[in-house]
């Protein structure tokens, strides 16, 4: 009777705290998102005036105000596309290289993409952003696509590897058998069962180069500029910080994120318990 008090005792404590978590992560959002359509003598009044008439004045303020914010939300759409599916492809062969050609080579070439993974990316940008600048690649979105797949190639070969250890060898063996090249093995065999090892390093590479400001800020200046850098300048900004259009804009800036994040959080969670189980 004690042992079932106080297992229920736990769970009720646990869900309490979960909830207060929640609450905690969530009021921010909340906050920016009512802000966004509030009216802006309003947005600062006290007390603070929770539930209003909404008002689309912030959103065609921030179109008046700030119409590159909008090209920097391409820029994001186009950046983040660009480094899910460069990462995608780098990182399969490389996991398969590790999972089926276990040799000292390999091991070492994974565990130095980990060790490099391991430094500030601030100490990349020191001797790239002078060879980029001579070459002419700065404020181009390629750079960020390829500094975004570079930034997850180590922790996303890794995880693929994960499942293809966990596809039997027996499959290409017989493939081989019946004839089947290497090549023609990869792609019908292992890319496919693959599949939700890709879903869960696309979702985090999306997640993190839709959010990254260092690179982007360092990297771009007008033409490739992204959405978290329009962000920074407009907290910056010379007469003072508009906050109408700044809620407005970090609204249209975590909408699509969470949308997403929101309609493939069972594929991740899935396919990282795979991953870990292994």
């Amino acid at each position: 009777m004690k042992s079932l008090f106080f297992s229920r005792t736990i769970e009720i404590i646990t869900g309490i705290l979960l909830i207060i978590a929640i609450i905690w992560s969530f009021f921010p959002i909340l906050l920016i998102v009512t802000s966004s359509f509030t009216s802006p003598d309003k947005l600062f009044s006290f007390p603070p005036t929770i539930l209003s008439k909404p008002t689309l004045v912030n959103y065609s303020n921030l179109l008046i105000e700030w119409p590159k914010f909008f090209d920097s939300l391409i820029n994001s759409v186009i950046t983040t596309i660009g480094a899910v599916i460069l990462t995608a492809v780098v990182c399969l062969p490389a996991a398969y290289s590790l999972s089926r050609y276990k040799n000292k080579f390999t091991y070492s070439c994974g565990m130095l993409g980990i060790i490099i993974r391991m430094f500030p990316p601030i100490i990349i940008t020191i001797p790239l952003f002078p060879i980029l600048q001579q070459t002419g690649l700065v404020d181009n979105s390629l750079v960020l696509i390829f500094l975004y797949t570079s930034f997850y190639l180590s922790l996303g070969q890794w995880v693929l590897k994960n499942f293809i250890d966990t596809i039997p060898i027996e499959f290409e063996e017989a493939a081989a058998i019946e004839g089947a090249s290497n090549k023609w093995t990869f792609f019908k065999i292992i890319v496919p069962l693959s599949s939700s090892g890709v879903v869960s390093i696309s979702i985090l590479v999306a997640i993190f180069a839709w959010n990254e400001f260092m690179f982007a800020f360092l990297f771009t200046s007008y033409k490739a500029v992204t959405a978290p850098v329009v962000l920074n300048e407009m907290l910056g900004a010379m007469f003072g910080v508009s906050w109408g259009p700044l809620f407005a804009a970090t609204t249209l800036q975590l909408v699509p994120i969470l949308t997403f994040i929101w309609l493939v959080q069972k594929l991740l969670v899935s396919g990282m318990a795979h991953a870990v189980g292994k």
